[in-house]
């Protein structure tokens, strides 16, 4: 399941967690791991699982 989606630190995404979500939160990749890329949303930091990521559960898209 190992998957590189070429993400270098720094690089603006949006992150939508489920499906429904219209507006996602505004964010900065941090690190991209084999398994799992930590972005950071200002007050937080959030992991999102590639697995997820390539099911469709969540969505991650480059601003």
């Amino acid at each position: 399941m190992f998957c590189n989606l070429n993400l270098k630190p720094g690089v603006r995404v949006e992150f939508k967690q489920n499906k429904r979500d219209k507006m996602g939160s505004h964010g900065t990749v941090v690190k991209e791991y084999p398994f799992f890329i930590v972005i950071d949303l200002g007050k937080y930091k959030v992991s999102a699982n590639k697995a997820s990521l390539i099911c469709g559960d969540e969505r991650l898209e480059r601003i």
